[in-house]
């Protein structure tokens, strides 16, 4: 009986790994994806010009172990970015996933 539990979890153990370690990049790329789009655009709505605007939110990312992978603003200030993590996945070896997040002033009567 005891050989077929650690049998089991020798089994288990390293695919449970795999999905908490894909799962919690997925959540650190959404994040950053989130904090730099905030950036992004309140850079702009203060009066900096889009490629500054949108270095603010890569350089946002970039401190929530990011990599900044596209951005766009509108004439209206609302950005969007796109930001990557790069992780080691247990038994599937390096992965990256993606995000993408937009962020600025709602205006009446656009759709989000």
């Amino acid at each position: 009986m005891t050989l077929l539990v650690i049998g089991a979890l020798a089994i288990l153990l390293p695919g449970s790994l795999a999905v908490v370690t894909a799962v919690q990049a997925n959540a650190a790329a959404r994040g950053a994806a989130d904090l730099g789009s905030i950036a992004a655009s309140g850079a702009y709505l203060r009066g900096t010009t889009p490629e500054r605007a949108c270095a603010a939110g890569a350089e946002v990312a970039r401190r929530n172990d990011a990599v900044p992978a596209g951005c766009t603003i509108t004439a209206a200030g609302r950005a969007e970015i796109t930001t990557t993590v790069t992780v080691r996945v247990p038994i599937l070896g390096l992965r990256t996933t993606s995000a993408v997040a937009r962020a600025g002033p709602l205006l009446v009567g656009s759709r989000p």
